[in-house]
């Protein structure tokens, strides 16, 4: 009979602080993490404010003579020559523009043995009218800007006689449709007659801002180039309408150098000059420099930055709560009891505040305290 060996208490004691051993091993993560569970982060978070920003229009700005010439249509009609490029030192006098237009005028009737009825031209109706109405809404507008003080009064008034002139035109154009036939031997036969406009420098300078073309069509007052004269020096900016009321003659402006963006030069708008054109026309603003002897030289391009005095809510962070990892800005927001890292891209800075121009979640906290300890997903507890 086979003798059966019955363990020890020593080996049996041996045996179970052996498994003891290798069940702690094997389980030390989860045993830790159960008996001692990581303890949270605790932090103060804050509603993401909403802040009134001041509203800025950058545009881009040329510089040129105080003293430069605009040289505008004297006809609404086509280009027919440009005899000057941009850049190019002109004198005065020098033809620099020709533009073929129609007018109409009186003639004498050539005697004929019948009666002659006199024919309203449409297409003459048609040209006065345009032409007046379009000289109609530039008045409202010089009105306007009078009463903001941007233009002088002299404008206006100058405008009102061109408006007056083509009410008569307009009227004369349209008169002729209730003319009685008239007589061969009446004098009042109304005829088309080509005009041709030579548009000349005044004065001498270099072709700044040309946008005419040959064959392009243009009305009236429209704007074809500058004659800059090179003496003192201003800034011109292109204004767009939906701007005109946001500024007014001495408005605030920041001038800043395209080669050397930190340096600011300060300036007031000086005046803005609608122009006859197209829809959609921009808006000639010339800016006054207080210091411009040696930075500003007559061809430079700027960047201009015009401060309104309206002003529009934007989200913003304090600056402390923005931290940086390479190249992306984040902050953290607090959500369901933990800290979730959320990209955001940065604007104008407000104070203590910076401008967040992406999307935040709805009703979004962010965290301002205790940054340096955080990660995303960490746990945390409100303070």
């Amino acid at each position: 009979m086979k003798k059966i060996k019955i363990p020890t208490w020593r080996s049996v004691l041996s045996t179970v602080v052996f498994l003891i051993a290798a069940i702690s091993v094997s389980n030390y993560s989860g045993l830790t993490q159960t008996l001692f569970p990581e303890s949270s982060v605790t932090v103060t978070a804050m509603p993401v404010s909403t802040l009134s920003k001041p509203v800025q229009l950058v545009l881009s700005g040329a510089v040129e003579g105080a003293n430069s010439a605009v040289i505008t249509a004297e006809i609404s009609g086509q280009i027919t020559e440009v005899n000057v490029k941009e850049g190019q030192t002109v004198t005065p006098g020098q033809s620099l523009i020709k533009i073929q237009g129609t007018s109409t005028n009186t003639v004498q009737a050539q005697p004929v043995p019948q009666i002659i009825p006199v024919q309203p031209n449409p297409e003459i109706i048609a040209e006065a009218e345009a032409n007046y109405n379009a000289l109609a809404k530039q008045f409202d507008r010089y009105q306007k800007l009078l009463d903001q003080g941007a233009i002088a009064r002299r404008q206006v008034d100058d405008l009102a006689l061109r408006l007056d002139a083509a009410k008569e035109a307009l009227e004369n154009a349209k008169s002729t449709a209730d003319m009685p036939p008239a007589a061969a031997s009446t004098p009042s036969e109304a005829a088309v007659q080509n005009s041709l406009a030579n548009l000349t420098s005044a004065v001498p300078g270099v072709v700044r801002s040309l946008t005419a073309a040959p064959g392009a069509a243009v009305q009236t007052g429209q704007p074809l180039l500058v004659v800059d004269s090179g003496s003192d020096v201003q800034v011109s900016v292109q204004l767009a309408q939906k701007d005109l009321y946001a500024v007014h003659s001495g408005t605030p402006v920041e001038i800043f150098l395209n080669e050397s963006p930190e340096q600011i030069i300060a300036g007031q708008i000086q005046g803005i000059f609608p122009q006859a054109g197209p829809a959609g026309t921009f808006f000639r603003t010339q800016i006054r420099i207080d210091n411009s002897a040696i930075l500003l030289k007559s061809g430079m391009t700027v960047k201009v930055r015009i401060n309104t005095p309206n002003s529009a809510p934007v989200q913003a962070v304090p600056v402390t709560a923005i931290r940086q990892d390479q190249s992306e800005d984040y902050i953290y927001i607090a959500v369901n009891g933990k800290a979730v890292r959320q990209p955001v891209t940065i604007g104008d800075k407000i104070g203590e505040f910076a401008e967040i121009t992406s999307s935040l979640p709805e009703g979004a906290s962010v965290i301002i305290t205790n940054l340096n300890t955080l990660k995303d997903g960490t746990e945390i507890t409100l303070q």
